[in-house]
């Protein structure tokens, strides 16, 4: 009788746990979407021939229960995609990606896969040198602005590396750090298999080393100059010491007659005259101030070159020249009244004369009849008095300036 007991006892235990309601039943859980970390879903692969790409694949759920993949090229001559996903570029072509998950699932994704051929770096600068330093005080930190060319170069990454980082550190997005006074060199290397290297020396200075010790501006002679309302002049200015900081303002004493940017554009707005001011803002705080005066009518176009009129084919009329300091003017006149004179001086100021424009540029007939006498005379370059001379010995004008031709032309 106990071994029936026993018997029965043996089996009801069996029965509860084979019936249990904690028992958990293992189910597969499918692969359910698959997606290249670096690369949107509707993105193409662009390799360079003879590069490598490993790709990631982040396959969802996270707790499915096989992950497995398979790659694979449409056309094994453009590239090749391995068990792990590196993809090898072959030759400039196109082909598909196929990645598919190994489940039951048999998800998969396709990109396209292009590949091209290497168009190497030839040029490589940092935008912010100035003639191949870059100056920066002690616990200074600014970003380098590296430019690569051209602009299609297959590969523009960049790679910085200080020389010595007791002088200096730089990041690998290229933000540099002064660490203690020197010098030392920064060499920066395009990425890629171009080569192309660009060495700088970085020197690392002061802070009261850096501070402006004079300025100057170098676009307005003797201290004035006049502009025509709605003209515009941008500044050239020059610091002293020559790696001093860039730090200074721009100030109009009157903001009713021109105003001046940040950055030291004037914009002349009424008549009239004021000054402009341009101050250092670091210690001794030095300051220079010229006088601009804004007129009505077209300013003397004064300089060693020029002027050139260039009419537009909107109507309106350019001009052109140099100034005493050598730099470009250009000013758009937005039409010519009919009796616009341009005030034209010599560049040492003695000789002064006006030109009347015609509103609208008269093209000379293709054929003329010949006059009775020819004068032919290259560019005089600026040499006012010369030119006046041999007009004068060749009775082209008079002792006034004034034409003495008669009926002969003067080219």
């Amino acid at each position: 009788m106990k071994n029936i007991y026993f018997i029965f006892g043996l089996w009801f235990a069996v029965l509860l746990t084979a019936c249990s309601p904690t028992e958990e039943i293992t189910k597969d859980i499918k692969v359910t979407s698959l997606q290249i970390s670096d690369i949107g879903p509707d993105d193409d692969i662009l390799l360079i021939k003879g590069s490598e790409k490993q790709l990631s694949v982040i396959v969802s759920p996270e707790d499915a229960t096989n992950k497995t993949l398979s790659y694979a090229s449409t056309d094994e001559a453009v590239f090749t995609a391995d068990d792990n996903g590196k993809l090898i570029a072959i030759q400039k072509g196109t082909a598909s990606l196929i990645i598919k998950a190994k489940d039951e699932s048999q998800i998969r994704i396709i990109h396209k896969v292009i590949v091209e051929n290497l168009i190497p770096v030839t040029s490589l600068t940092i935008d912010n040198a100035r003639e191949g330093k870059i100056v920066l005080s002690k616990s200074e930190t600014f970003q380098l602005q590296a430019s690569v060319l051209p602009n299609n170069a297959s590969i523009k990454t960049v790679v910085y590396k200080s020389e010595n980082e007791n002088i200096f550190t730089v990041t690998p997005s290229g933000a540099i750090t002064g660490i203690n006074i020197g010098e030392a060199q920064l060499t920066v290397t395009a990425g890629g298999i171009s080569g192309m290297k660009a060495s700088y020396t970085v020197v690392v200075m002061t802070e009261e080393s850096r501070f402006i010790q004079s300025i100057s501006i170098e676009n307005i002679g003797n201290g004035i100059r006049t502009l025509q309302t709605n003209g515009s002049l941008s500044l050239q200015i020059k610091i002293l010491p020559e790696y001093a900081k860039q730090n200074v303002s721009y100030t109009s004493s009157n903001e009713k007659i021109f105003t001046v940017s940040s950055s030291g554009v004037i914009s002349a707005l009424a008549t009239g005259n004021a000054n402009v001011t341009v101050t250092a803002l670091d210690p001794p705080y030095v300051s220079t101030t010229a006088n601009i005066v804004v007129t009505t009518k077209a300013p003397d176009l004064t300089g060693p070159d020029g002027p050139y009129v260039l009419y537009q084919t909107n109507g309106s009329a350019k001009v052109v020249y140099a100034d005493e300091g050598g730099y470009i003017i250009e000013k758009v006149l937005p039409g010519l009244p009919s009796d616009f004179t341009l005030n034209v001086v010599s560049h040492d100021k003695k000789s002064r004369f006006d030109v009347k424009l015609q509103p609208t540029l008269q093209r000379s007939p293709s054929k003329r009849s010949s006059p009775d006498k020819l004068l032919v005379m290259s560019d005089p370059h600026a040499n006012f008095n010369a030119f006046i001379n041999v007009l004068k010995a060749k009775n082209v004008i008079d002792s006034q300036l004034r034409w003495s031709f008669g009926t002969n032309e003067f080219f």
